[in-house]
């Protein structure tokens, strides 16, 4: 019964805040609606509708500091945030086409643990957005960021050569790169570019007071989506919450992207 068109987003919810456990979520970025389809395949329906500006992109707040509702962003650059009975509420209106999401995952530079995090590709800016809907500015300037992932904290724990980070190199591959590559960078947010193919590394300089961003790696095409697997996502058990948010917020939309038709920007 759910109509999609243009590119798809998906998401599961994290089993708090009153969502049930791996639900799937999606929408599209031609309808401003989220469809909601039980984990165990034995419903599926119409969640939430009425979001202005088709959806770019969903997640889950994992910490608590948006009230662990579903957070939606749209092409129109709203930010919503969704109850679990589907009632949604404006948290910010960014102004321009928004698509990553992420929760940091420790404090952030001047930000607290488990703050919003927005890549906007029409503004072509990394932004900050608190639980009371203020938009604050982070990084301008980058060319069409698609997906914002902060490092995970336990990212290569297992040894397991499964985790990594994982982007679409579209219109091709998936492309890999190892846990030991990102040691360095935990707790730091990647931004993907789509625009240049770009894999960029935004940290806080606590001597400079301020936020450095590194070009740490290319891609042979363009750069869609970006998402890190953990020992969480690879063995049994119930992950951490904030393994939740790093993982759901563009899980969905890795697997779609070789699926896309090429768009004309």
């Amino acid at each position: 019964m759910a109509s999609f068109s243009g590119e798809v987003y998906v998401s599961s919810s994290l089993g708090i805040g009153g969502f049930g456990p791996r639900d799937v979520f999606a929408g599209s970025e031609g309808v401003g609606t989220v469809y909601r389809f039980a984990h165990d395949g034995s419903s599926q329906g119409v969640f939430t509708s009425g979001l202005v500006g088709g959806v770019r992109s969903i997640a889950f707040d994992p910490y608590g500091l948006y009230g662990n509702n579903m957070i939606v962003a749209t092409h129109s650059g709203n930010v919503y945030t969704v109850s679990n009975t589907g009632v949604a509420t404006l948290l910010a209106a960014v102004g321009a086409d928004t698509e990553g999401l992420s929760f940091a995952p420790q404090a952030f530079g001047p930000y607290a643990a488990g703050t919003l995090f927005v890549a906007s590709e029409g503004l072509g800016a990394f932004l900050a957005i608190s639980p009371t809907g203020v938009v604050t500015t982070v990084v301008s300037g980058i060319a069409v960021p698609e997906m914002v992932s902060f490092v995970p904290l336990n990212l290569g724990s297992s040894g397991n050569p499964v985790e990594g980070f994982y982007a679409a190199s579209y219109p091709n591959n998936i492309q890999k790169a190892a846990a030991s590559d990102f040691a360095a960078f935990k707790g730091d947010a990647i931004i993907t570019g789509e625009g240049t193919g770009q894999v960029l590394d935004i940290r806080w300089d606590t001597l400079a007071g301020s936020f450095v961003v590194t070009n740490v790696a290319s891609f042979p095409g363009q750069a869609e989506d970006g998402i890190f697997v953990t020992a969480d996502i690879i063995t049994p058990g119930v992950p951490e919450p904030q393994t939740w948010g790093l993982m759901l917020a563009g899980l969905g939309a890795l697997g779609m992207a070789l699926r896309r038709t090429r768009r004309t920007r």
